[in-house]
């Protein structure tokens, strides 16, 4: 494991555990359903599959003694998929969501899809400004059980509940989440972990480490600028992830 000169932990694996990574642009100010085609028209040539999403909001409102259940139907959004489905753009009014699933090909990758994709919607607003920039990468962590009755996850991860001494039964099941400033001010996150039930592996325990790095605040309104303080959510991001997990975690994916 190596140090930046930021103080940011890097590692290099050749089987990284990540199963999604996400990023999300927000906007307040919304997008018109034509420009939401058009964009999505664009991009047809790296996202062949096109969905339009019909969403619904629900609310229940308890004031006054009774429940009162209220739906309002949200605006539509195109959702674009690649022929193996592992690449996603999702334009919405008000959101751009750029996803890769497994296998995850690299920052590098990853990055070059946000940029083309950023460039189209970021035209598409007009000079709209980004009110929220998030980074999330869900990370599954799968355990070979080799006939052991009981495995201790201390022994793999540091994100973890602590409760009392109940039985002598290994837990079944559990959830952690926690929000926090990070250690750029510009930048919180959100990290949760829980175990996977059933595990996807055959004679596996799975456990899974949610990160999600964002940023409210000081959001540059130039669209080259956003994509540039974008870059520093990936380091942010991995120093949280190489503090949630032990060695013999990083033994199962280098």
């Amino acid at each position: 494991m190596k140090r930046t000169k930021g103080g940011n932990l890097v590692n290099s694996y050749l089987r990284p555990p990540i199963v999604e990574a996400v990023v999300e642009f927000l906007t307040n100010s919304p997008i018109s359903f034509d420009d939401l085609q058009a964009m999505s028209n664009k991009v047809a040539g790296d996202y062949k599959n096109q969905t339009i999403e019909k969403g619904i909001e629900v609310r229940i409102d308890t004031l006054g003694g009774a429940a009162t259940i209220h739906s309002d139907q949200t605006p539509d959004r195109f959702r674009r998929t690649s022929d193996d489905q592992a690449d996603i753009v999702i334009f919405a009014d008000t959101s751009l969501i750029v996803a890769r699933a497994a296998p995850y090909p690299g920052w590098d990758v990853l990055s070059e899809r946000i940029r083309k994709n950023w460039r189209i919607w970021s035209k598409g607003q007009s000079g709209r400004g980004v009110v929220r920039l998030g980074a999330r990468f869900i990370n599954r962590i799968d355990i070979p059980i080799n006939g052991e009755e009981r495995i201790e996850l201390s022994d793999y991860l540091n994100l973890l509940p602590q409760i009392p001494n109940i039985s002598d039964k290994p837990m079944s099941t559990f959830l952690v989440q926690a929000s926090m400033p990070t250690a750029n001010p510009h930048w919180d996150c959100n990290i949760m972990s829980t175990i996977v039930a059933p595990s996807p592996l055959l004679n596996h325990m799975s456990i899974l480490l949610d990160i999600d790095v964002f940023r409210m605040r000081d959001i540059p309104s130039k669209s080259a600028d956003v994509l540039a303080i974008l870059e520093e959510a990936r380091p942010l991001k991995n120093t949280i992830f190489e503090r949630c997990i032990t060695d013999r975690a990083r033994d199962l994916f280098r």
